[in-house]
């Protein structure tokens, strides 16, 4: 197994129970490589190169729980989910829970701007989006995590983790109840017809959309607006539905039945 060890310091603590392990791993047979430093900018080149050859990710608690932890599973996340790349990921932690939970906790951290003009008082707050959180956690949709427990007296053991399963599945259901509602939204037409305007999108969807066309206006309500200038006027695109705008100035088509 390609085996990638990545460290915070400027080398693994050779006394440390994940020294041990790592030198087990090769006396194993195992190709491993090992890469110190990982938080300086310099070594995320090499962190990315590394990541495309390895089997497994191996690394011990070295990072700040507060803020260089959740900056790594960030840069793995976003690898995992660019590549599709299936990866394990092991790590040597004690008392792993609570830390791992916090993370989640943060990932999905969202501020509500809310101020009150009558009062003239900021109102605003932060609050646990689990569906940020759910998007987040997807990335990982690809890995296996597991803990390192033992030592090399005793043996070693892989302890699985699924403390991020509950929101991948829930994030995969959402990922496929929309394809397949889009995916049939050619069925689903509410009766208006609209003239297509001045689109201001581009893209190969939006290329089909000629000016002066009439097209039919879809259902797609069961999808939410999650951007408040735009309009919940959908038409087919060239694949698949795409919606129009029609606010702050922009005006891209216009009902004719």
């Amino acid at each position: 197994m390609k085996i990638l060890v990545i460290e915070n310091d400027w080398q693994i603590d050779e006394d440390s129970f994940f020294a041990d392990w790592v030198e087990d791993q090769k006396e194993a047979g195992n190709e491993v490589r090992i890469i110190c430093r990982i938080s300086q900018p310099q070594s995320h080149e090499v962190f990315l190169e590394g990541l495309a050859w390895a089997e497994m990710l191996a690394f011990t608690t070295v990072f700040d729980w507060s803020t260089g932890y959740e900056a790594l599973a960030d840069f793995i996340g976003k690898f995992l989910k660019k590549s599709g790349k299936h990866l394990t990921i092991a790590m040597h932690v004690v008392n792993y829970e609570a830390p791992l939970e916090r993370m989640v906790e943060k990932m999905g951290q969202e501020f509500i701007n809310d101020y009150d003009y009558d009062r003239d008082q900021d109102m605003s707050y932060y609050t646990f989006n689990k569906e940020k959180a759910q998007k987040w956690a997807h990335q990982f949709v690809n890995a296996e995590l597991y803990v390192i427990e033992g030592n090399t007296h005793t043996g070693w053991e892989m302890k699985k983790l699924t403390f991020l399963d509950e929101l991948i599945q829930a994030e995969q259901k959402r990922i496929d109840f929309e394809s397949n509602y889009k995916a049939t939204a050619r069925d689903r037409k509410t009766g208006r017809r609209v003239r297509i305007l001045d689109v201001t999108a581009h893209g190969s969807e939006f290329a089909v959309l000629v000016k002066g066309s009439i097209m039919d206006e879809l259902d797609m309500s069961q999808l939410p607006n999650k951007v408040e200038y735009r309009s919940d006027t959908w038409v087919w695109g060239r694949t698949e539905p795409v919606r129009l705008i029609q606010a702050r100035g922009i005006n891209e088509f216009e009902i004719v039945k």
